[in-house]
């Protein structure tokens, strides 16, 4: 019987009370619900000779895996055509967008973040459903995790229900998409087109942290207004210049602008009230707002044009010129061309078994702008200093010498049909090579600045896609078809800024993702294990736990896979459907901090039960606990030394490296390879036969069950998806505080009027 939380707080009917040591009845997985998603889609279409109209309605609205969160989203969308005379037509569309969001809930080493606090920190005898209703009986911060008996403070982690019902975020868009298109006849071989297209959005973003949290309160609003134009004009042409020759093509001209305005305002020093949401709701005086103001054009000159010889030989060419606002003036028009060439040999052959066959190759380069105000350096407000204002200029710094990202890029390929349609397969290998990147990257701190805009070198990616397809049975009303591909790209940095060995993409502790000259990208650094120089195995210190290097640089993984596949099955059989998909990952690497940290406090199985002497492993050795690492002694001879486990210097964790060469354990023991083998996806369909549907009406009515990420049937990631990441974007190979991706259900009916 031990007192904890629930006896330290008077506002409970557990005060003074004692409670036994057990695990808690509800653990971390009860905070979770499940999602439900309702989408509905109401669709209106007609017309006649001289044009027509669709009208739709779409209500999508979810509720997400964790309590306070949802999405909502309203899109109404109406296009139609009209014939205005038999040459000039008109054809428009415009889709009004409204999307509410609250509780979206980022992953990350963040207080805001439950799932980091169930995952790495958390004490398994609370029962979360007792943590509940502390919240909603008091509406107070009652956390699991204070001070002390007399400090009830939050010490790291709030009452997650807290986190989840007072400090959540809530967003707000309003977008409309339009376009209208006039289109002109000339004649038989020649049209042109006339397009205006718009893109516009206004954004209300807010961040809250009421009084009382583990953090200081705070409330945060974000407004940005978005709108984006594009204008085209273009001449076509398609005409036959002999029976066997004919030629297509066109040109143009585009001018693409965009215009952001952003406001970021917060609160100073905390909040005074709490639960107010309002920036006059500030302890101190309001710091000048952050606002963006920006401005970008790209206008584009480009032509296309096509030769077919004979239903055999087609040659495909295009060039395009821009000239970008975002670069330096003597750098800011360059050019894209690109060519290809197809020949379909299966015209020239008499075979029976062959179906269609056809070779290809093609070449392309794509230039990319900088970002916007990229090239010079800027200031922005500060606080002021008294009534003297203070202007700062940020940490990354801009340059006037930067020139267009290119990308360059080769591929051949092979298409053939066989045995009239039923087996078939589509092979292609390609070299893409990409200069001048645009990124920023991290400089000396004595230049004033923290990072640096640059053309940061070359990267190149060559590999090769295979893609097979086959219907094995069909026999009268049942049909069986499969799909299988598989892809294998190779990844080089070949270099980087002048003087650059590696690029630093993102850090964590002593760990970070890299892109080094000579390797892939993402490589993965950190400390490795010491290896003994005769036998190759880890080495472990007098205290039996295992020496790490000195150097936080080493490489000890990679993030990119070694290749993908996947077989999709679909079987037909009268107006039934079905079919499953398996999806397939080999290599890759994570570094899995939840593993680190959740090792260390001793939440996941292998921290506990029985060592090799059939005793407790957290025992302290001297009662006959510890464990027994695999590896060797400094001698090379096998390792027999007991390691303690008995408290958070556990080998398994984080800080469980031996105090030979301090007390973190070497990173690489982090790293997972992320390989996986997974049941996508899984569907199954109805088709109402004519028999019903007429006799109400209808045109078609279908019933369809699909199922997405049913089951990870292999990983090497304990207790985590192994595609789980932080992020989109440079922070793959890194699980840290990560959410736990969801099995989804659906349930579908279509009915055509």
């Amino acid at each position: 019987m031990v007192y904890d939380w629930r006896s330290i707080y008077p506002q409970l009917d557990t005060y003074q009370q004692a409670s036994p040591w057990v695990a808690g009845a509800n653990g971390p997985e009860s905070i979770f619900r499940n999602g439900i998603s309702n989408y509905t889609n109401i669709a209106l279409e007609g017309g006649n000779e001289e044009g027509t109209f669709r009208f739709g309605y779409t209500n999508d609205d979810r509720q997400g895996i964790l309590p306070n969160s949802l999405i909502k989203k309203d899109i109404v969308d109406l296009s139609g055509t009209y014939n205005l005379t038999d040459k000039l037509s008109a054809t428009g569309k415009a889709t009004y967008i409204r999307v509410s969001g609250q509780g979206r809930y980022g992953p990350g080493y963040d207080s805001g973040n439950v799932v980091q606090m169930l995952r790495q920190w958390f004490q398994m005898n609370v029962d979360l459903e007792e943590q509940k209703d502390a919240y909603f009986q008091t509406g107070q911060n009652i956390t699991w995790n204070p001070n002390g008996e007399d400090d009830l403070s939050p010490h790291y982690f709030d009452n997650p229900y807290f986190t989840l019902y007072e400090n959540y975020q809530s967003d707000l868009r309003n977008r409309f998409i339009g376009r209208a298109q006039f289109d002109y006849e000339f004649n038989d071989w020649l049209s042109a087109f006339a397009r205006f297209g718009v893109d516009t959005y206004s954004d209300l973003q807010e961040e809250r942290k009421n009084i009382g949290s583990v953090d200081q309160s705070f409330y945060q609003k974000f407004q940005r207004n978005y709108e984006q134009y594009n204008y085209d004009f273009v001449v076509n042409f398609k005409r036959d210049l002999t029976e066997k020759i004919n030629l297509n093509g066109l040109v143009g001209t585009s001018l693409y602008t965009e215009k952001i305005n952003a406001t970021l305002s917060s609160t100073n020093a905390g909040l005074v009230v709490p639960g107010l949401w309002a920036l006059s709701n500030s302890v101190s005086a309001l710091s000048p707002p952050s606002e963006t103001d920006i401005e970008r054009r790209k206008l584009g000159h480009y032509a296309q044009l096509s030769i077919g010889y004979n239903d055999l030989i087609y040659l495909d060419g295009s060039f395009r010129v821009d000239e970008s606002s975002t670069l330096p003036a003597d750098n800011n028009v360059y050019t894209y061309p690109s060519a290809s060439a197809s020949f379909i040999f299966s015209n020239l052959l008499d075979y029976t078994w062959l179906g269609f066959g056809k070779l290809r190759a093609g070449y392309a380069k794509v230039t990319n702008d900088a970002p916007s105000y990229a090239v010079n350096n800027t200031v922005s407000a500060g606080d002021p200093f008294g009534s003297t204002p203070i202007y700062f200029i940020q940490d990354t710094s801009q340059n006037s010498e930067l020139k267009p990202e290119t990308t360059e890029e080769v591929e051949a390929g092979l298409e053939a049909r066989f045995f009239k349609n039923r087996l078939g397969l589509d092979l292609s290998v390609y070299k893409k090579n990409t200069v001048d990147q645009i990124l920023p990257v991290q400089v000396s701190t004595a230049t004033g600045f923290n990072f640096k805009y640059v053309n940061a070198g070359e990267m190149e990616n060559k590999g090769i896609e295979l893609a097979l397809y086959a219907t094995p049975v069909k026999v009268g009303d049942f049909e069986w078809n499969v799909n299988v591909n598989w892809a294998k790209n190779e990844n080089t940095v070949v270099s980087l800024f002048e003087g650059g060995e590696n690029l630093l993409l993102f850090s964590a502790w002593s760990t970070a993702v890299n892109a080094r000259k000579g390797e892939p990208y993402g490589s993965i650094t950190g400390t490795d294990y010491v290896y003994h120089e005769d036998n190759g195995q880890r080495v472990v210190g007098s205290d039996g736990k295992y020496l790490r290097t000195a150097s936080t640089t080493e490489v000890i993984g990679n993030i990119q896979p070694d290749w993908t596949g996947g077989i999709n099955n679909s079987f037909n059989f009268k107006n039934f459907s079905f079919g499953f998909l398996i999806d397939v990952q080999k290599g890759g690497d994570v570094v899995n901090y939840d593993m680190g940290f959740g090792n260390a406090t001793g939440l996941y199985e292998q921290t506990a039960g029985l060592n090799h002497l059939g005793n407790p492993k957290r025992n302290s050795v001297s009662a006959g606990g510890g464990i027994i690492v695999e590896g060797v002694k400094a001698d090379g001879s096998p390792n027999n030394i007991i390691a303690s486990a008995n408290t958070y210097l556990t080998p398994y964790g984080y800080y469980g490296g031996s105090s030979d060469t301090g007390t973190y354990a070497p990173d690489a023991q982090l790293v997972f390879d992320a390989s996986y083998v997974k049941l996508r996806e899984v569907r199954l369909g109805y088709e109402f036969p004519e028999s019903i549907t007429e006799r109400f009406s209808l045109t078609s009515l279908n019933l369809g069950l699909s199922g997405r990420n049913l089951w990870i049937i292999h990983k090497n990631v304990p207790y985590a998806d192994p595609e789980s990441s932080p992020s989109s974007g440079n922070l793959q190979g890194i699980q840290n505080g990560t959410l736990p991706s969801t099995r989804d259900v659906s349930l579908n009916v279509t009915v055509k009027f």
